[in-house]
């Protein structure tokens, strides 16, 4: 039973790092298309979709951007490492 416990405090940790790796580039992107991406952010129009890669980010000089990048590479380290030690699956992070 407490391994069982363990197993879903591990995978809630997993999500969580997960949710965060998300929002970091969320943060980032928005930094970027109020610094330095200004310009395109004017092209788009309310309603407008685009869905933006890390790669749109990699000659950002912001060192904001710059930060939250590094740190959503950690996250992602992590991530892996986690996930690789623990033998998560997929089937557990949908549960």
């Amino acid at each position: 039973m407490e391994n069982l416990k363990y197993r879903k405090s591990l995978i809630i940790a997993y999500n969580y790092l997960l949710e965060s790796y998300e929002h970091t580039f969320n943060s980032a992107l928005i930094l970027a298309m109020e610094g330095e991406l200004k310009e395109i952010n004017s092209a788009f129009e309310i309603g407008d979709t685009y869905t933006f890669q890390e790669d749109h980010l990699n000659d950002i000089k912001d060192i904001n951007v710059i930060n939250l990048l590094a740190l959503r590479k950690k996250i992602e380290d992590s991530l892996n490492t986690m996930a690789n030690i623990n033998a998560i699956t997929e089937e557990e992070l949908r549960t």
